[in-house]
């Protein structure tokens, strides 16, 4: 029966969290990255396609769900790219991922039920909540395209991710904060060791902050 309910959420995309409750999916566009893009070293983020399409998918997706799209603009090599896309999933404790096609790289987290029970909620949030739109700004087109049409350009940052959410004209409504704007959302150390992490419980409010502004 165990192996049932493994498979079964494998298959669908959801599992059980420590509450017993299900996590629905997060979708996160492109949903298929092509093999043939640079030798298939992307994980995250279309080094090869038109970025301006998946931000219209994910808009797409967007109006038949009523959420909100967030736009991760972000690049392959940026590790907190990664870290935050596997925060928004529930991922704690240790996981796994790969910088361009590189693997070996991962963050280990001595997760407390607590800290799971906050990865849980986030994930939570996120799936029920947004759309994501990760757009590639450094090998790819159209990134420049998605700022201009979102109103984000003239907001730009020298962060990635630049994470901002959008109001149902597609118009940039908010941003994620830096970690120097808001030092406490950073998470650097776990113990004596070095991690890269976010302060969950305050990347949950701030996300709910975007979310209340793209929807007014």
């Amino acid at each position: 029966m165990c192996r049932l309910v493994l498979l079964f959420c494998l298959l669908f995309g959801a599992l059980p969290s420590a509450a017993g409750e299900t996590t629905p999916k997060l979708d996160i566009f492109p949903q298929v990255i092509s093999k043939s893009c640079y030798g298939g070293r992307a994980e995250s983020y279309d080094e090869c396609g038109d970025q301006t399409r998946h931000l219209a998918d994910a808009k797409v997706r967007a109006e038949e769900t009523g959420k909100t799209v967030l736009v991760m603009l972000g690049a392959e090599w940026c590790i907190w790219c990664h870290v935050l896309k596997n925060y928004l999933k529930g991922e704690s404790g240790f996981f796994e991922y790969t910088l361009e096609g590189k693997s070996g790289y991962n963050m280990n987290e001595f997760a407390t039920q607590e800290d799971k029970a906050q990865a849980a909620a986030l994930a939570r949030f996120a799936a029920e909540n947004f759309i994501i739109a990760a757009i590639e700004d450094q090998y790819a087109t159209g990134a420049d395209r998605v700022l201009v049409k979102t109103g984000a350009g003239g907001e730009l940052i020298n962060w990635i991710p630049f994470v901002y959410a959008l109001d149902a004209r597609g118009q940039m409504t908010g941003r994620l904060p830096t970690f120097q704007e808001r030092p406490e959302m950073e998470h650097r150390r776990e113990g004596v060791l070095w991690y890269r992490g976010y302060d969950r419980a305050v990347l949950l409010e701030e996300l709910k902050h975007l979310r209340d502004q793209a929807q007014k």
